[in-house]
């Protein structure tokens, strides 16, 4: 069986429960995950590099030389793609858009390459399903890392009308194996998505909630318009 390391930023955040789907629903692969500061020598036996995007496959330095024999592939998950992804896009045997926008922009730069594919996110639908609405108040939810300033979830308060807002603060949601019953609980209490972002591929909250049975009120904002 082949054997596959994937590259995370970090536990606990997106691209870990994106990692974490693969390995489940994939089982053609041998699967290894792992975040930059954990890579090591040791690692160069892999047959296939996975890394989410370029600012992560940054953060290895000198040990990305360890892999140029190694077959490697990188996502792109914004959208307008990263400038540096753009660059090295010839030097990846395969690129993986999760929107249509970021891929036919690529397409658009890089006209004749056959490395480049649409790979839409997917999410755990054991996980997140539609679940009675309790009845009450209709309430709006915001979800995501406030400190971002592309999050922009100052526009929530703008609103004239309450919004429950679920925050990642940095570091304390960095946890390997963690549960994701706080989201599906977030889900259940609201009955309308709001999505602010201004940068985007495709996010993995909008369509967690759309599994969820939830509307969506978002920017136009990467594939929102229709892949919500």
């Amino acid at each position: 069986m082949k054997s596959v390391l994937i590259i995370i930023d970090e536990y606990g955040w997106a691209f870990d429960f994106v990692s974490q789907g693969i390995v489940k629903h994939s089982g053609a692969f041998d699967y290894t995950v792992k975040k930059p500061i954990e890579i090591n020598s040791g690692d160069r036996h892999f047959d296939l590099v996975f890394v989410f995007n370029y600012p992560t496959w940054g953060f290895m330095g000198e040990r990305r030389t360890w892999f140029e024999k190694t077959r490697r592939c990188i996502g792109v998950r914004t959208n307008p793609p990263d400038p540096r992804t753009i660059k090295a896009a010839s030097r990846f045997h395969a690129v993986g858009c999760n929107s249509l926008k970021s891929y036919n922009r690529l397409k658009e730069i890089h006209p004749d390459a056959n490395n480049i594919y649409f790979t839409p996110n997917g999410i755990d639908v054991d996980i997140f399903q539609p679940t009675p609405r309790s009845g009450e108040a209709f309430k709006l939810g915001w979800a995501g890392a406030a400190e971002h300033p592309y999050k922009r979830v100052h526009l929530t308060r703008q609103l004239n009308y309450p919004v429950r807002v679920m925050c990642r603060r940095w570091g304390k949601y960095f946890t390997k194996g963690r549960s994701r019953k706080p989201m599906q609980r977030f889900y259940a209490n609201i009955d309308c998505l709001v999505h602010t972002s201004n940068v985007e591929g495709m996010t993995s909250v909008a369509i967690e909630a759309a599994a969820c049975g939830l509307p969506i009120v978002a920017t136009d904002v990467g594939d929102m318009a229709h892949s919500s």
